[in-house]
């Protein structure tokens, strides 16, 4: 091959290596978001019955899947957790991890906006606990780095690094994202009158976590 038409492939290949580069830097994608199925989710303890969900969004800034909602009824096995629940799943899909924190995400949207919020760690996971609706809630949003996220600082600290050199170079040419922005969102409140223990509500969540990880790598 003749080194002109060489140095033409390279400098071409260069020049795309640069677009992706500054595309995913200054003009990200519009994000989309997409929950795998749940039809085989369980929670030791609970019988979960399907609900009516809602419809997917999208803005400019962020896509939230279709929402799955479960009433979470204990099955006996545990008298501990007598009181009911009910779980929410979606996948949000920020065009930016930079500035991205819960509380705005979930502001004009009640059925996931917390009240008298306070923040917990669980092992990895960074949870808040408040009221939605007036019910007990637990909420985070677990991350391609399998953390649960709520606040700006966390979702930041969850750029998932190349694990190898190849990896590396693809991200370079723009052939894989430059990082996962998408988490699950994840709800677990009260139901009706019943007020359990914030405690019960984060050992649900804790029985479910497992297989939040399978929803974000299938």
């Amino acid at each position: 091959m003749p080194e002109s038409l060489v140095r033409f492939w390279l400098g071409l290949a260069a020049a795309g290596s640069v677009a992706a580069t500054f595309q995913v830097v200054f003009w990200p994608r519009w994000p989309s978001a997409s929950l795998p199925s749940t039809a085989n989710l369980a929670v030791d303890g609970y019988t979960l019955s399907p609900e009516a969900g809602s419809p997917a969004e999208r803005t400019s800034d962020l896509a939230i899947s279709p929402t799955v909602r479960y009433r979470m009824v204990s099955n006996g096995s545990r008298p501990e957790q007598a009181s009911p629940l009910t779980l929410q799943l979606a996948m949000l899909s920020p065009r930016r991890l930079g500035g991205f924190q819960l509380a705005a995400a979930t502001k004009e949207r009640p059925a996931w906006h917390m009240s008298q919020r306070r923040l917990q760690q669980l092992g990895d996971d960074e949870i808040a606990i408040g009221t939605i609706n007036n019910r007990l809630s637990v909420q985070t949003c677990l991350t391609a780095a399998e953390k649960g996220a709520v606040t700006e600082a966390v979702f930041g600290a969850t750029v998932i690094a190349p694990a190898n050199r190849r990896q590396q170079l693809e991200r370079v040419l723009g052939m894989r994202p430059n990082r996962r922005t998408d988490c699950v969102l994840t709800t677990i409140s009260s139901f009706g009158g019943q007020q359990p223990e914030a405690a019960s509500l984060l050992e649900a969540f804790s029985e479910l976590r497992p297989q939040l990880k399978l929803l974000l790598n299938p």
